[in-house]
């Protein structure tokens, strides 16, 4: 970064004259995201009392950090603002959608399921996404994965070229010569295509923003936040599969906040790794839909889908067409064994 100038005005307050007021505007936005925040809060039918505490705690929080770290707050204030303006809007748009697409899985959710599993994740929400959208939170990983974003929009033929011209590494793990990216963890003599299906996710982020340093930055927190909300439908997955699974719905909620909240589930947000999350998310779709749509897999739609995400769990890493050799006769011998079960 160059500094080209730089402007000194007097501050006509003097140090010791009393404790000096943030800006107006990072005040401002403070009180909108605390107002859109209460009105989340109402929206999902929590009473007015918890509502106006959770906000006058927020409220308190913020304040001691106006005193002990105001630089950090005061650069976070329009990020925090954007997240919360997102989860505004997920509260408006995900409750009708959850609740059909539940319905439609046989795992029908009552109005404190919903209300339950609706403030689950967006909470986590909020959390990861406001995390990664922090001014401080630099990944390398990130900026890597979103050159190669840029790279697929810039020339797709090339990009995809490029995936698909990986060797193996010799036995030490060194790179060899020809400047490929090397897979040998395995010590496979075999050349091993790489999937870059996950980059495919964020193309249209990257045709409007492809360029510069500040588009590389848009496209960062972009992918950041549709990546949180992507990832924390897992819990009406859980749901979904607890309640078919196990006819306890109680249990998916449970599991819902224990996946989003437990510490290791920091960790894909913390290193960057977008396609980490992807696969992760994926999986537990694809678990769901194969639980919930076990006795409807006959038909062609319920036989669509569950083909579709098997193809796309498949295509995520290279790695799993490597293990489906050994799954997927264990899988015909569960389903054999069941039969004769019956």
């Amino acid at each position: 970064m160059t500094v080209d100038w730089m402007r000194l005005t007097d501050n006509s307050v003097p140090v010791s004259g009393g404790l000096v007021l943030p800006p107006i505007g990072d005040t401002g936005w403070l009180l909108l995201t605390l107002l859109l925040l209460y009105l989340r809060l109402r929206h999902l039918r929590v009473s007015w009392r918890p509502a106006i505490a959770v906000c006058a705690t927020l409220m308190l929080v913020a304040a001691a950090l106006l005193v002990f770290d105001r630089y950090d707050l005061t650069l976070f204030v329009l990020p925090l603002f954007t997240v919360m303006l997102c989860v505004y809007g997920l509260a408006l748009l995900l409750p009708p959608v959850a609740a059909w697409t539940l319905t439609r899985l046989g795992a029908k959710p009552s109005a404190t399921a919903l209300q339950a599993l609706m403030l689950i994740y967006l909470a986590a929400f909020a959390i990861k996404a406001g995390g990664m959208m922090h001014p401080q939170f630099q990944v390398l990983d990130q900026t890597l994965r979103a050159h190669q974003v840029q790279e697929l929009v810039a020339d797709p033929a090339a990009f995809w070229a490029k995936y698909q011209q990986i060797s193996t590494a010799d036995t030490s793990g060194a790179a060899s010569s020809s400047g490929l990216t090397l897979l040998g963890q395995w010590h496979i003599q075999v050349p091993i295509p790489y999937s870059p299906i996950a980059y495919y996710l964020f193309a249209p982020f990257g045709l409007f923003w492809h360029s510069s340093v500040a588009d590389t930055d848009k496209l960062i927190i972009a992918s950041d936040t549709s990546l949180a909300a992507l990832v924390g439908t897992i819990a009406f997955a859980l749901y979904a599969l607890a309640k078919r699974g196990l006819g306890s719905g109680r249990a998916g909620v449970i599991a819902a906040a224990i996946t989003l909240f437990a510490p290791v589930s920091y960790l894909r947000f913390s290193d960057g790794d977008w396609t980490y999350m992807w696969g992760g998310w994926l999986a537990a779709v694809y678990i769901m839909a194969a639980v919930c749509l076990a006795d409807k897999a006959g038909r062609r739609l319920p036989f669509a889908i569950l083909s579709l995400l098997a193809g796309l769990t498949l295509a995520s890493h290279t790695a799993i067409a490597l293990f489906a050799a050994a799954f997927v006769p264990l899988a015909a011998l569960i389903v054999l064994l069941m039969r004769r079960g019956r």
